[in-house]
């Protein structure tokens, strides 16, 4: 019963997770931001692959999920010290983390940062003159009143996703712990488990039947 309660519970973690991955994975693709997207797809792959094994007590694929969990939690705890701008990720004074890392330096930057709650957009136009007689425009945008700024929302979803992972990873572990000791059970049975056991008991049944019906010599 425990292990049922368990394995009911880890099922819904997964799903969980697959929610929450997925929201994310559609914002991250809004913004292009493409390294976001490849881990999100590698998680959503691994966590289906988790419920799929923990549906059908296959521990060494719960195993594989309990491994990438310690990767993601990584992962995501990586992100979160970038979007704080710690100082080991900051390139040079011109050019932000998560614009070098996370957008694989393409210039895009994450959805949130212009569309968040509240959030105002002012765009100007910038005439400068190169070479003397060439005029470049350049379009410049400052975002102001958003009730949460864009690091704040990535940080809380990093945080969901680490803590969601937290549980997975305990969850996997008591699982697959459980679905490996009830395999045993069944190999101590003999090759062919409950089976060759219930076999060899309506045999042993048989047979003595059969002596029972024997006539007893005079």
């Amino acid at each position: 019963m425990a292990c049922c309660s368990a394995r009911c519970l880890t099922i819904f973690i997964f799903i969980l997770q697959l929610i929450a991955t997925v929201e994310r994975l559609v914002f991250d693709f809004l913004g292009q931001m493409w390294t976001p997207v490849i881990i999100n797809f590698m998680n959503i792959a691994l966590v289906l692959i988790a419920l799929v094994a923990v549906y059908r007590f296959q521990a060494k694929l719960v195993v594989l999920y309990v491994i990438w969990c310690v990767i993601w939690i990584a992962l995501n705890t990586l992100i979160i010290l970038i979007y704080l701008e710690v100082d080991v990720f900051i390139t040079n004074q011109d050019d932000k983390a998560e614009n070098y890392y996370l957008n694989i330096d393409t210039g895009h930057t994450t959805w949130w940062k212009e569309h968040g709650i509240n959030c105002q957009v002012n765009t100007t136009v910038v005439s400068t003159i190169q070479n003397g007689t060439t005029e470049v425009a350049t379009i410049e945008k400052s975002v102001y009143g958003c009730f949460l700024g864009y690091r704040y929302v990535e940080i809380i979803q990093a945080g969901v996703q680490i803590f969601l992972a937290i549980l997975g990873f305990g969850l996997g572990v008591y699982v697959a712990i459980a679905v490996s000791d009830d395999d045993d059970h069944f190999d101590y049975l003999g090759p062919g488990g409950i089976d060759s056991f219930s076999n060899a008991s309506y045999e042993v049944g048989h047979k003595s039947g059969h002596m029972q019906l024997q006539a007893i010599p005079s």
